[in-house]
């Protein structure tokens, strides 16, 4: 099978204007455009569970099924290679007390983004844990329903290395992307040599290859720290795909648009994103 299309993310979106906005600006670079625009709606327990806002505000995580309805346009009017992702953060309380939270979660997801989900990625799930729970039904439900899957291969799964890591991911259902963060979804500066044994050696596993499988890395990404980061790893792996939210994102503490993404920070980003593919290609 042969390897999902990489992709260039934005993460925080929430208002369908903000999809047109980045879409225009990835079409104006033709290496962007034979890649997959990822553009990422929040969808975590205090906002789309309990339905009530968290610390970073309705400018970022939209709150209850209107807004997250909303977020983006219709899939059917999606340009090419657009993806609509609801990233999900589901609370190892619920997890661990109540037995069927995360299928309905899952299902209360899929429902209030029909309009434009094509996939759900899991931030921060204890997939590696031994006493949690079987994560395959799960995933199995989403695939059944026609969409595909994003992991987040997070800090405490990547602290028992590689090998481990690739072990327990394969363990599981058909996953379209591993996104590698060793930030923990902290947004903490990308450390691309911390990163590289765990590209080198999933883009060496031949049965996550044989699935379709492909690979991203995120962690505190900005216009700046992609060009200055992600040069050796373009070269070195030219499949790979990657996402950026908390430093594209209006500070909280701002007087205006606080949380908002920042449409100037997004096109720096994308800028620099498709600058550092073109060098990768020469």
């Amino acid at each position: 099978m042969k390897r999902n299309k990489p992709y260039v993310g934005i993460s925080g979106l929430i208002e369908p204007q903000q999809q047109f906005v980045y879409e225009d600006a990835r079409r104006s670079h033709e290496v962007l455009r034979r890649r997959g625009l990822l553009m990422g709606v929040k969808a975590v327990h205090n906002t789309q569970w309990l339905d009530r806002p968290n610390k970073y505000g309705r400018n970022w995580y939209p709150v209850g099924g209107e807004e997250f309805r909303y977020a983006l346009t219709d899939s059917d009017v999606f340009y090419e290679s657009e993806m609509g992702v609801a990233q999900m953060y589901l609370d190892p309380e619920s997890i661990r007390k109540q037995p069927d939270y995360p299928e309905e979660f899952v299902d209360r997801v899929m429902a209030r983004g029909e309009r434009w989900l094509t996939h759900l990625q899991f931030d921060m799930l204890p997939f590696h844990d031994p006493e949690s729970r079987e994560w395959g039904n799960v995933i199995s439900r989403i695939r059944r329903r026609g969409y595909g899957v994003i992991m987040q291969c997070h800090g405490p799964a990547m602290a028992q290395g590689a090998e481990v890591a690739l072990g327990q991911l394969r363990r599981l259902p058909r996953l379209d992307y591993v996104l590698f963060d060793a930030s923990h979804g902290t947004g903490k500066r990308l450390d691309t040599q911390a990163l590289l044994p765990f590209l080198d050696a999933a883009y060496n596993d031949t049965e996550l290859e044989a699935r379709g499988t492909n690979f991203g890395l995120a962690g505190g990404l900005s216009a700046a720290i992609v060009y200055d980061e992600l040069q050796p790893v373009v070269r070195a792996f030219p499949e790979v795909s990657w996402d950026a939210e908390g430093r594209l994102h209006v500070p909280l503490d701002s007087p205006k648009n606080a949380g908002k993404l920042d449409d100037d920070a997004v096109r720096a980003y994308l800028d620099a994103s498709a600058q550092v593919l073109q060098d990768g290609a020469n």
